[in-house]
Parts: C-alpha cells; sequence; structure tokens
C-alpha cells in the first residue's frame, strides 16, 4: 500500500462503466483532501463505490466443461431429483424420473448427466430459501433384499436434490 505524504488540496476522482453486454453498471467516487500545518499533515478520504450484479443466467444457459475434443457441453448437478445411487456392480442409476410416481415409483435406469443433471443457472439469482441439509441421503446403504429397492443389488445412495421445498 503506497500512502499519500504530505497532500495539500484536494482530489475528485469519478468513474462509471457498463459491461459489453450492457449490464454490470459500476460507479465510483472518490474525494481526497489535505493539508499541511505548522506541526504535521492531515489527510482526509472519501469513497463510493457501487456495481450492480450480473447473474450467471444472464450470459449463459448451462454450466459447460471443455470436452477432450475442444468443445464445450452442457452439465448440471449430480444432485438430482428422485435420487442417484451406486449398485454393487460399480454402476450408477438414477430413481423416479417418470412422473407418475404411483404407478410407476420404482422405475430407475441408468444414470446420465446430460439427462438427469440439474440446470441451476436459471435458479442463480437472489432468492429466499429453507435450507434443506445438502446431501442428506449420500451415504445411505441399502440391502438388495430390502422391499423398497427394485434394483435387485446392494446400493448405496449418492446425491438427492430436496425438490420438496422448491428447486
Amino acid at each position: 500500500i503506497i500512502t499519500k505524504k504530505e497532500f495539500d488540496g484536494a482530489e475528485l476522482n469519478v468513474k462509471a462503466g457498463i459491461t459489453d453486454e450492457n449490464d454490470g453498471e459500476n460507479q465510483d467516487v472518490s474525494l481526497t483532501l489535505g493539508g499541511n500545518f505548522d506541526r504535521g499533515n492531515a489527510i482526509l478520504s472519501v469513497n463510493y463505490s457501487k456495481t450492480s450484479a450480473v447473474r450467471q443466467s444472464d450470459r449463459i444457459e448451462c454450466s459447460k466443461f471443455g470436452t477432450e475434443n475442444g468443445t464445450f457441453e452442457c452439465f448440471g448437478s449430480s444432485t438430482t431429483e428422485g435420487g442417484r445411487a451406486l449398485l454393487a456392480d460399480g454402476t450408477q442409476v438414477q430413481f423416479n424420473q417418470n412422473e407418475d410416481t404411483s404407478n410407476r415409483g420404482n422405475d430407475y435406469g441408468p444414470y446420465n448427466s446430460a439427462e438427469h443433471g440439474f440446470n441451476y443457472i436459471p435458479y442463480q439469482m437472489p432468492y429466499e430459501q429453507i435450507v434443506t441439509p445438502r446431501n442428506g441421503f449420500a451415504g445411505i446403504k441399502v440391502a438388495a433384499d430390502f422391499q423398497y429397492n427394485p434394483t435387485g443389488q446392494d446400493l448405496e445412495f449418492q446425491r438427492r436434490r430436496n425438490t420438496e421445498l422448491g428447486a
């Protein structure tokens, strides 16, 4: 940090800007006053800064990762509705992707991040929420012979997104 020494006078700096996307407006104002006296120097500095938010969802439709081919592909959160589990044979499955859970509540199939991943980008904005335990279902082990385990294999829950209280 470099501080001003023996500053005498006034200095006003004003700056305003906007991103290339015409959002994220920002303003900065600073005022420095100083004077030299017989017994020393006094300096007063006041700053004001304001920057408007730019949400990730304003710029991209989804989170992306780079592939080995040099392209970018969308991906979503692996904390999915219905739940994802690891079977004893090492495969991952996704539960209850059929909306008719009263008749098809035992539905499950291979987990596919492109199909089952939750696109959280549209939800990243100021909001109020009820916080539920993160990954509250992770690590729960279920035996192959448990009556509500339709897979026929031992499994361990990996993640489940709690949609009962919102996105």
